[in-house]
C-alpha cells in the first residue's frame, strides 16, 4: 500500500492562506479592527469563489479534455441571479429615493409594491410575487394579491 505525500509547496500555500484568512478576519470591521471594510471582504469572497470555479473548470478541461456542462450551467445561473438581484437593488434604491420626497414617508410594503410595478409592469404584471408557506394547507402559496 502506497502512502500519499503532500508536497511541501502545498503545505506552504495552505498555511499562507490560513494566516491571510486570520489576518483579514481580525482586521475586519466585524471583529472590531475596522481596518478592512465589509465591502472589501465581500469582494475577496466573490473573487475566491470565482477562482475556485475557474480552477475546477481548468482541472476538468485539462485532465479530461472536455468542458463540463455543469460549469456552464452554474456560471449561467449565477450570472442570471446576480443580474436579477442587481436589477432589484437598483430599482429599490430609485423607488425609495423618489418616494422619500413624498409628504408621508412610504412603508416598506409600499416600496416593495413600487419595485414590483417598476420591474414587472413591463411584462404585464404589477404585483411582486412573495411565496409563503401555508401551514394549514401544507403547500406554498402566492401572497401577492
Amino acid at each position: 500500500m502506497t502512502s500519499f505525500k503532500i508536497p511541501p509547496s502545498a503545505l506552504i500555500f495552505l498555511s499562507g492562506l490560513a494566516i491571510f484568512t486570520i489576518i483579514v478576519s481580525v482586521l475586519s470591521e466585524g471583529m472590531g479592527g475596522g481596518v478592512i471594510s465589509t465591502s472589501f471582504i465581500k469582494t475577496i469572497g466573490k473573487t475566491l469563489c470565482l477562482c475556485l470555479a475557474a480552477i475546477a473548470m481548468d482541472l476538468v478541461w485539462g485532465y479530461c479534455g472536455i468542458l463540463s456542462l455543469g460549469h456552464f450551467a452554474f456560471f449561467g445561473l449565477g450570472g442570471y441571479m446576480i443580474g436579477m438581484w442587481l436589477m432589484y437593488a437598483r430599482t429599490e434604491t430609485i423607488v425609495a429615493t423618489s418616494m422619500a420626497q413624498a409628504e408621508i414617508p412610504p412603508t416598506p410594503q409600499e416600496v416593495i409594491e413600487g419595485v414590483g410595478t417598476q420591474i414587472f409592469g413591463v411584462v404585464g404584471s404589477s404585483e411582486f410575487p412573495i411565496p409563503r408557506f401555508d401551514p394549514g394547507r401544507q403547500h406554498w402559496s402566492d401572497e401577492s394579491g
